[in-house]
């Protein structure tokens, strides 16, 4: 379906969207509704979720995450087009939001300030969500220029800001990965509640190995980020 540098782009089932379905549409588009999802050359039978209505009447807006039959890939602000299963006509469009999201719960507060962020915010703004979004995995340089649509000129600027703000660390110096610094705290706050504990309950020992401590952790924490 599509051309592109290796490396530059990453297979997905699901997409998060803003979707504008048209006022011409025949009917409400109800949840779990099957469409075909046009982006570049593909068309695949998706499978919608309206994230924050209970359905969609013609002339709505709402933000929707598109589940894939097959996979594709997609970027950031790209344009889409979805016809419905059938009679095959076309019934609405939008812009693409996240090109490789999680799984969304509906009517969800976390969802609908992140989807707006992503639809609404400052190019500074919406690469910080998406670090946000990683928790404590955090995401590369590279993975940023995808998630982003940033060039690497575009968008070491915005990462030197938000470093500067105190609002992400870089946990990796070699590969360039970044956290940010509200699940970087928890993490912190998390390994002295654990140590606070295991003092209280053992007290004449003198302390947890580093690996029993990181297994006690309920978060999923990186090795390096862990020692850090």
């Amino acid at each position: 379906d599509v051309v592109a540098q290796k490396d530059s782009l990453r297979p997905t089932y699901m997409v998060d969207t803003v979707l504008d379905y048209l006022e011409s549409a025949p009917k409400k588009l109800k949840n779990r509704a099957k469409v075909r999802f046009h982006c570049g050359t593909a068309e695949i039978i998706s499978t919608v979720i309206v994230l924050d209505k209970d359905e969609l009447s013609p002339g709505e807006t709402c933000f929707a995450q598109f589940r894939l039959e097959r996979p594709t890939v997609v970027l950031a602000k790209d344009r889409f087009v979805i016809r419905s299963y059938s009679p095959i006509r076309a019934i609405g469009g939008g812009l693409v939001l996240n090109p490789l999201p999680t799984k969304k719960r509906r009517f969800s507060k976390d969802t609908t300030q992140e989807l707006t962020i992503l639809s609404q915010g400052s190019d500074k703004q919406i690469v910080e969500q998406i670090i946000k979004g990683s928790r404590l995995q955090g995401l590369s340089r590279a993975d940023l220029c995808f998630l982003t649509n940033h060039s690497r000129k575009e968008l070491d600027p915005l990462i030197d800001e938000l470093l500067s703000d105190a609002a992400i660390i870089q946990s990796e110096i070699e590969n360039e990965v970044f956290v940010h610094a509200q699940f970087y705290t928890m993490a912190k706050e998390e390994i002295v509640s654990i140590l606070g504990d295991y003092h209280r309950r053992f007290p004449l020992k003198k302390g947890l190995l580093k690996e029993e401590l990181r297994s006690k952790m309920g978060s999923n924490i990186k090795e390096k980020l862990f020692n850090q």
